[in-house]
């Protein structure tokens, strides 16, 4: 009688213990698979927004440019900050946050910050940074000539 209760008892653990292990397999591989889709739409989105025109100093077209309209449905993004080249002639390139005041001393390059949150019962955020650059020719230059 002992040992079938012994034996009763470990066949149960051994089932509690297989059941907690699936259930574990199963929630983080559901954690993984939202996290990979969250850094995959913010991916998309610097993309987009590397295609738009060029904003020198971010300009008010940066900060009031319609992210909402790039987000697939379940997730929002939102500009966490903006960061503009302050000095190109440094041997490490150096940017700030203060944006210039004249347009024409924007060195043509920003450093973008974008959050992508996953709505829904389990939020995921993702940050992606990227560098957008002026890739069009200043005005006056020769036909041909590169930039």
């Amino acid at each position: 009688m002992i040992e079938a209760i012994v034996a009763i008892v470990l066949s149960g653990s051994i089932v509690l213990a297989i059941i907690t292990c699936v259930l574990t397999l199963l929630f983080s591989s559901s954690a993984h698979a939202r996290t990979v889709r969250s850094g995959i739409e913010a991916t998309d989105i610097a993309e987009q927004i590397d295609r738009m025109p060029y904003a020198p100093c971010g300009g008010a077209g940066r900060s009031a440019a319609p992210i909402s309209a790039l987000v697939v449905p379940g997730y929002s993004a939102q500009y966490v900050s903006f960061e503009y080249l302050s000095d190109s002639s440094a041997d490490a390139a150096s940017f700030t946050s203060t944006p210039c005041g004249d347009p024409a001393a924007d060195e043509g390059v920003q450093r973008l910050t974008i959050r992508v949150t996953a709505t829904g019962r389990n939020d995921v955020t993702e940050d992606i940074v990227f560098v957008k650059r002026n890739s069009t020719c200043p005005s006056g230059a020769a036909l041909g000539a590169t930039c």
